[in-house]
């Protein structure tokens, strides 16, 4: 996310939970440490497929035959939205097992870094453990709106309360920023793919062992 994202051009920024703690889910590898994205080839994540409706439902003009979901990867380096996990790493099957370790790098991150450098950013906190880091920003310079994570959709096998945060997030850029700076949550098919490497692709598979 820090390398992908340049801090030049940052939007927005949505805070989730931590890395999927698990290497692989029915047979498939799907941990590569990176928000909402995993490391296979047509396999989706529960939470991250209620991810990709939640845009195309905010944006019913999708078109599954002109439109596409991209990796994530191409908001964090072309549309410049810093997709962020509250905690940077998990321990294997034990969700939100390294939070307390991160905690201090995320409020030196927020407090430091965003509230000091940045103004009028919108920060969507998606979920409990993100939720937390609202003490850290400072709601005099930047917009914060909280929804529920999509996992607990997924855990509980029904729709995803994401509160339109995604017009919520355009909304705001557009009457800061002006029309052509909102953010494009897919793009169309036949589009020049940018070239990432294997680490953000998922193509460099880890070993399990």
């Amino acid at each position: 996310s820090f390398e992908l994202t340049d801090r030049n051009k940052l939007k927005a920024i949505v805070v989730l939970m931590d890395p999927y703690p698990s290497f692989t889910k029915d047979g498939n590898m799907i941990a590569n440490g990176v928000p909402m994205s995993c490391a296979t080839t047509g396999v989706l994540q529960p939470s991250l497929e209620l991810w990709y409706g939640g845009i195309e439902n905010s944006y019913l003009g999708f078109d599954p035959d002109m439109d596409m979901r991209p990796l994530n990867s191409y908001l964090r380096k072309e549309e410049h939205v810093m997709l962020l996990n509250s905690s940077l790493s998990v321990e294997k099957d034990k969700v939100g097992s390294h939070k307390a370790l991160w905690t201090p790098f995320m409020r030196f991150f927020f407090e430091d870094v965003i509230n000091k450098y940045f103004k009028g950013l919108p920060i969507v906190l998606c979920g409990e453990a993100a939720q937390k880091m609202e003490r850290y920003i400072n709601p005099m310079i930047h917009y914060i709106k909280k929804v529920e994570h999509p996992v607990a959709a997924s855990y509980a096998n029904r729709s995803w309360n994401y509160d339109d945060m995604f017009k919520w997030v355009n909304n705001l850029i557009r009457m800061n920023n002006g029309e052509t700076e909102q953010i494009r949550w897919y793009r169309k098919k036949g589009e020049q793919e940018t070239e990432y490497p294997d680490w953000v692709t998922g193509t460099e598979r880890v070993n399990e062992d």
